[in-house]
């Protein structure tokens, strides 16, 4: 038999919820960093990196509807996308955006750090166009290094036949079955053991900029001074607690719940499909915890759109004439 979602309910639900929250914020928060932005410079384009990618990451989600289906963990998707002659394509178009979402994190935190060193380095990081190039070959090395299976992995018809006829209850879902089941045992430990160590990497190297993020901020500057002082040091304070909350929002919503999935293709347990239902919930709840961090801690944000809301709340009540 096949393990089913104890929570269907809610993961029918929270999708569509999550994506017209995201849609209703992202061109709040892009509106905010193209016009009212400029005091963080290159910032704003890291800032608007990590909107787009998680906003597409949703809509990617309603449109393809992944899932997880167990004892013998495979990805689904929905079947008018999954049964056509690009069945690998959406699997590579889904990955390739979930990873730029998860890395777009990273690199706000990274500039966040190289900019608390005043000197050569934050001005090659704000002001040298070699920076962006770095940035982007870096990008492009992080996306094959994560899609390179998919060139060189052909789907196993035989195996999935063979697959297929040792679990006939898995026949309903045929043509909408992932790139990824486990009909190569094998080969998926190695995938999965793969991904959890490099997720495992980011967490590590993510962990340790941010506390030396948090001692130049915080400790170095109040010894010495060395860092911003006046006016621009308060924006970079500022900044610093967005990010510092946003590190928090991608690991409890983005990086902690893809290393679960992973871990749960291997495992196989009986609560997996539960399981990667709920970690799904999170990811894509995860734009909608990063876009609410930035509007609320990022002080110019907040303060322009009470100011727009609050324009717009006076002008209606003006306009009614009980009032």
């Amino acid at each position: 038999m096949i393990y089913e979602n104890a929570i269907a309910s809610i993961t029918h639900y929270s999708l569509p919820i999550t994506t017209a929250l995201e849609s209703f914020c992202a061109p709040l928060i892009l509106y905010l960093t193209v016009y009212h932005s400029a005091q963080m410079k290159r910032y704003r384009y890291f800032i608007m990196n990590n909107v787009i990618w998680n906003c597409l990451l949703n809509w990617a989600s309603c449109i393809y509807r992944p899932a997880y289906i167990f004892p013998a963990p495979c990805a689904t998707f929905e079947i008018a996308i999954h049964n056509t002659w690009f069945t690998g394509v959406s699997s590579v178009v889904l990955l390739f955006i979930v990873v730029n979402a998860e890395t777009s994190v990273v690199w706000s935190v990274l500039y966040r750090f190289f900019m608390s060193y005043p000197g050569w380095i934050s001005d090659f990081v704000e002001k040298r166009r070699l920076a962006i190039v770095l940035f982007v070959f870096a990008q492009i090395f992080v996306d094959f290094l994560v899609l390179w299976p998919f060139f060189v992995y052909k789907r196993p018809t035989a195996e999935q036949e063979q697959f297929l006829k040792e679990a006939p209850y898995f026949w309903p879902y045929e043509p909408s079955l992932g790139y990824f089941c486990s009909m190569d045992k094998e080969l998926l430990i190695e995938i999965v053991f793969g991904g959890v160590i490099m997720l495992m990497c980011f967490f590590a190297m993510g962990t340790v900029v941010f506390i030396v993020l948090c001692y130049r901020v915080i400790v170095v500057n109040k010894d010495n001074g060395e860092f911003f002082a006046g006016s621009l040091h308060r924006m970079h304070k500022i900044l610093f607690k967005a990010v510092a909350f946003q590190v928090l929002v991608g690991f409890i919503f983005l990086l902690f719940p893809t290393v679960v999935i992973l871990f749960v293709f291997y495992a196989q347990w009986e609560e997996g499909t539960t399981i990667a239902a709920v970690c799904l919930v999170l990811v894509q709840a995860h734009g909608c915890a990063d876009f609410f961090t930035m509007i609320y801690f990022i002080v110019p944000y907040r303060r322009q759109l009470l100011k727009f809301f609050g324009k717009a709340t006076s002008k209606v009540a003006l306009a009614d004439p009980a009032t």
